[in-house]
């Protein structure tokens, strides 16, 4: 960051048309409502209702736009003061575009087949990597022990 280098208009403007469309996108998934009567979610909740395989794929959706919108919050706001300058760095537009990509790969994993048992399988698998991952997190032995009373497996 010692020698500032101007970004060039032709990636200006791409930057603004992708923080643009993750704008865009984030609208159209917050006024998407429950799934439809008969539509592939309506039947993936049917088979497994007890926690809903839309609401599961809506979060992974939900996630990957919060991280592109945070990028699209530094890298191309909707008002910029006259004397603000973004300093643009990679490392942590790519942790950005990583977590963009993971969440949105998940939901993509779960929903990419036409079998709805299939899908559900997907989203069990999806809980119990879940809940792997929250004892790693967890501190304390009891709190471990507690997750593994309720997934013994994990």
């Amino acid at each position: 960051m010692d020698n500032p280098v101007p970004v060039p208009t032709e990636i200006s403007q791409a930057f603004t048309e992708i923080a643009q469309g993750s704008r865009l996108t984030w609208h159209t998934v917050e006024e998407c409502g429950a799934p439809a009567r008969g539509s592939s979610f309506d039947q993936v909740n049917t088979l497994y209702p007890f926690e809903k395989v839309s609401d599961r794929a809506r979060h992974y959706v939900t996630a990957a736009l919060q991280h592109m919108l945070m990028w699209a919050d530094h890298a191309a706001p909707f008002k910029f003061h006259p004397e603000q300058v973004v300093f643009f760095t990679l490392r942590p537009s790519y942790t950005l575009a990583r977590a963009a990509l993971e969440g949105a790969a998940q939901a993509v994993w779960l929903m990419d087949t036409q079998d709805p048992a299939v899908c559900v399988q997907r989203h069990l698998k999806l809980i119990r990597w879940d809940l792997q991952e929250h004892r790693k997190s967890t501190s304390t032995s009891r709190a471990r022990n507690g997750l593994r009373n309720v997934m013994p497996n994990c």
